[in-house]
């Protein structure tokens, strides 16, 4: 019984670690050198699905209108833009990145701190599915996430 086993704080590549052998019906034991290499060899990381990694941009417009662009100064990262504009503004516009920059599933989120009345969303050369209405209100601590398909040439809203 493995609870009835002595702790160790310590462990070297040659120690044995206990495991039942499904296809044996058994219980054996492995290195954990050949732990970590069956880890190593079976184990996958994502980098843009799940719970990616965000780089975050700012953008502080002080005039109406206004237009951000964001820029994919490290092509394919997932970005995070913190609009917060100097007052509520009439007319405002963000643009996501150029789809020559852009990978599949790469994301965009967007947070604004002010009220926009008439907000608008480009897509830079790709479609949209999901955006926010051209023209209608973005309301102050809001937000969104879009997602890029690469198949489909379109950014998505996904939150």
């Amino acid at each position: 019984m493995i609870s009835g086993l002595t702790r160790v704080t310590t462990i070297s590549g040659g120690d044995s670690i206990p495991l039942g052998v499904s296809s044996q019906g058994d219980d054996r034991a492995t290195s954990v050198t050949d732990l970590l290499a069956y880890m190593q060899a079976n184990l996958t990381f994502p980098t843009l699905t799940g719970t990616p990694n965000f780089v975050t941009q700012y953008a502080v417009p002080n005039a109406n209108p206004f237009s951000v662009s964001i820029s994919n100064t490290t092509p394919g990262t997932n970005i995070f833009l913190i609009c917060a504009p100097t007052g509520v503004f009439a007319i405002g516009g963000i643009v996501l990145p150029p789809i020559i920059d852009t990978i599949d599933k790469q994301e965009v989120m967007i947070h604004c701190t002010q009220t926009v009345t008439a907000f608008t969303l480009g897509g830079n050369g790709a479609l949209m599915s999901g955006e926010p209405v051209a023209g209608a209100p973005l309301p102050a601590m809001t937000g969104f996430r879009m997602r890029y398909d690469l198949n489909l040439t379109t950014w998505y809203r996904v939150g």
